[in-house]
């Protein structure tokens, strides 16, 4: 292990049986398989590349950490590597200021303090879904003077609707091109007037799963555009031949997990998460 903390392994696409079993509890995460199988963006750190007994991967949906938290050496390479990877934004996928951890086991909750000083964490329950069968026909139900077309490089590639989806599809930190993107996922807007107003984005691919995540204008909520649009994004997909559709929300979010239940997707598992914000000026200064 690091005096400065955790190895960071290079190309984790090429990750060992010992590494997969490492995060096997995280294997819920479309992202964390992704990450493993090199076709989802992010970063792995671990106490030992043969066999890893800590390690820490920063994902497309969130950061995850596992290991035995009872060892003071682990928890102090733990430390480091947040101080220097996570906690100044370098090593942090699609929001270089937020964090948002799971852990494993969740014994790690009473270690958070230490990783992440002068933070304010907020723990988080959160549900994760899938769907593995084709949607009923969404079409019927689209509202008058709107339209469902899919995210085509002409909508990605308008300045409006680039700004819009910014937050939730910065497409250069999770597909690298709006080629790749197209090449490889899917995903559905509504239009009104020829304005973007409903979207549902792939967040990520991994394991023959592809998550979504959708968002809906304030002005146009409660009128099925959310099922709309996430019904189209999954029939593509599973017509795509992706096994499964993920989803994952907030428990408090019920608008959300009634929308996936809405369109097919099934409850498969609850977590916590923990959110703190990540301060880059602060500590890149610290460095």
């Amino acid at each position: 292990m690091s005096a400065r903390g955790l190895s960071k392994i290079q190309k984790p696409q090429g990750a060992s049986d010992a590494l997969r079993s490492l995060f096997l509890h995280f294997g819920f995460s479309a992202a964390m398989m992704g990450l493993l199988e090199g076709v989802s963006p992010g970063f792995v750190f671990v106490d030992d590349l043969a066999q890893p007994r800590t390690g820490i991967a920063s994902t497309a949906e969130g950061v995850y950490l596992v290991g035995d938290d009872q060892d003071p050496e682990a928890r102090d390479a733990v430390r480091i590597t947040f101080a220097h990877e996570l906690l100044n934004g370098r090593s942090l996928v699609k929001n270089s200021t937020a964090i948002y951890l799971s852990v494993s086991p969740e014994a790690w909750a009473v270690h958070l303090g230490l990783l992440a000083p002068r933070q304010e964490i907020h723990p988080t329950r959160r549900h994760h879904y899938l769907c593995t069968s084709r949607p009923s026909d969404w079409r019927p139900y689209v509202p008058k003077g709107y339209c469902v077309r899919a995210l085509d490089r002409e909508l990605l590639e308008r300045c409006d609707v680039h700004d819009l989806l910014a937050h939730q599809l910065p497409i250069g930190r999770l597909w690298g091109s709006v080629d790749r993107l197209l090449d490889q996922a899917v995903g559905f807007a509504a239009l009104k007037n020829g304005q973007i107003v409903s979207w549902c984005t792939p967040d990520c691919i991994g394991g023959g799963r592809i998550d979504f995540a959708c968002t809906t204008l304030p002005d146009h909520r409660r009128k099925g555009l959310a099922s709309s649009v996430t019904a189209a994004s999954v029939e593509a997909a599973l017509g795509r031949g992706f096994a499964a559709a993920g989803w994952m929300c907030a428990a408090s979010n019920t608008a959300s997990w009634k929308t996936a239940e809405r369109v097919g997707f099934v409850r498969q598992s609850s977590f916590n998460e923990y959110f703190f914000r990540a301060n880059p000026k602060r500590q890149s200064a610290s460095r």
